[in-house]
């Protein structure tokens, strides 16, 4: 692919609508949303090829089946940095601390573009707030230790740690944003 920027991919998907395969871990998956959500905020065509699981996508992309997939860190990094694939952008919404030189797609021009993974501890709704409180101060406290940080960053996870009204907004907005794609491709849960 002659793709080096969101720019060029958008500029090629633009002068080819439909004829770029992208992978995916599956229908419905967090990688074909992401997709879905870039190709719709950047009103470009490309055709979706649904893969089972991670590892599949990423071995189609490197031996030609497609031409672009979204995916972990974790996954596509050690790819990038052996020269089998092109590292374009991250989709979070600020640089990723493992790959600072990498560009998010909202910075490459697709404004507005976020979609980040993240993982929470959940409790019933009706957990006692003081609970609620000493969890989330004793989960804070061991994602920002040093060791721990250092092992996240190896996973290509960012750490992060909020307040819980910081989890509720969200999980709510990703709610709302999810579901407008969910919607907009006609998926269901069958």
């Amino acid at each position: 692919m002659p793709v080096k920027t969101v720019r060029d991919l958008i500029a090629l998907a633009k002068s080819k609508p439909g004829e770029i395969l992208y992978a995916s871990i599956g229908n419905g998956t967090p990688s074909h949303l992401s997709a879905e959500l870039l190709k719709s905020m950047a009103g470009i065509n490309l055709t979706h090829v649904a893969y089972k699981g991670g590892a599949p996508s990423v071995i189609a992309l490197m031996a030609g089946e497609t031409q672009l997939t979204i995916t972990t860190v974790l996954l596509g990094l050690p790819q990038v940095k052996s020269g089998r694939l092109r590292g374009v952008a991250v989709t979070s919404m600020k640089r990723s601390s493992v790959i600072p030189e990498t560009p998010t797609v909202d910075e490459s021009g697709v404004k507005g573009y976020d979609s980040n993974a993240w993982y929470a501890l959940l409790a019933p709704a009706r957990t006692a707030p003081e609970i609620v409180t000493r969890w989330n101060q004793v989960v804070a406290s061991v994602v920002r230790a040093n060791d721990m940080r250092e092992r996240l960053l190896q996973q290509g996870a960012e750490p992060a740690a909020g307040a819980p009204d910081e989890l509720d907004k969200l999980v709510r907005d990703d709610i709302a944003k999810w579901g407008a794609v969910v919607r907009k491709l006609g998926l269901t849960a069958d």
